[in-house]
């Protein structure tokens, strides 16, 4: 399997839909497709199997908790972030599907780390790499966030509040925040860098590495079937700022204690609740 196959299996599915139910052995191309030895970018694999989620819920929500164990061990082989960019996509995907189910699962097994897979996963994105993501995975990451925070702030979600994350950011102040709070700060850095590419503002955010990806050109005509792909083809600004209307002690303390005024003023001025700032 190569990643043009891989991309023409992702077209076929996209353009002919539940039509494409005879594709049975989908689950197994994409086990063959997470192994780490196989030439597919992580991007690729991440839109071949979150269309299938989409399109073929049936067969591939059974295996959920076989994929899970397939990304936690491809990225034990490989977190390079051309990797993990997919691996992580699919998780949090599939994460936002499943979240108490996930929760339950992930928490149960451990990680390398020494602590839980759940613990482990949650740990190994880094704030700085949505200044790398394409548009596409900008939506899938607001998506589930929003699903999964509104279930973390749940009772269900104890053990999801229980983890915390090692915040190592080139633009901050290293510090533990618990899981909720994490989670929170990347939704708002994926909601500024998505404003910021909207209408055009040079410093969407702080933690942006070097190399920014030019979103126009590198989104492709795949990538324009996607964002048109129900239930995907959403407004990630729209989205995400209705959910932050909502305060609660997560949001606020990330608001307080890990943003910068200039982001915080942003988020003002999208709608989105924030303490009490100067806005000059």
């Amino acid at each position: 399997m190569n990643e043009a196959a891989v991309n023409f299996i992702t077209t076929l599915i996209i353009k002919m839909g539940s039509q494409v139910n005879y594709l049975r052995s989908t689950k197994e191309i994409i086990f063959e497709c997470i192994d780490s030895t196989k030439p597919i970018s992580g991007l690729q694999l991440g839109k071949l199997c979150i269309v299938s989620i989409v399109t073929l819920p049936d067969v591939m929500e059974p295996q959920f908790e076989s994929i899970l164990k397939s990304v936690l061990s491809a990225i034990q082989v490989d977190n390079s972030f051309e990797k993990l960019r997919g691996l992580w996509l699919i998780f949090i995907y599939i994460f936002m599907c499943r979240p108490a189910n996930t929760t339950n699962f992930l928490s149960s097994i451990p990680g390398p780390d020494g602590g839980s897979a759940l613990n482990f996963l949650i740990n190994i994105w880094q704030p700085e790499y949505v200044s790398l993501i394409t548009k596409f995975e900008r939506t899938i990451m607001s998506m589930a966030l929003v699903q999964v925070l509104t279930f973390a702030l749940e009772s269900s979600g104890d053990k999801l509040k229980e983890i915390e994350v090692q915040l190592n950011s080139i633009d901050r102040d290293p510090s533990n925040m618990c899981g909720v709070e994490y989670l929170y700060l990347l939704l708002v850095f994926v909601v500024l860098m998505e404003h910021a590419l909207n209408e055009d503002i040079a410093e969407p955010c702080f933690d942006v590495l070097d190399v920014v990806m030019d979103d126009d050109d590198a989104r492709t005509e795949e990538d324009e079937m996607l964002l048109n792909y129900p239930p995907l083809n959403v407004d990630v600004v729209a989205l995400v700022s209705q959910f932050l209307k909502h305060e609660n002690a997560y949001y606020l303390n990330v608001c307080r204690n890990y943003l910068y005024h200039e982001e915080i003023v942003r988020l003002s001025n999208m709608g989105c609740t924030v303490p009490q700032v100067s806005m000059e």
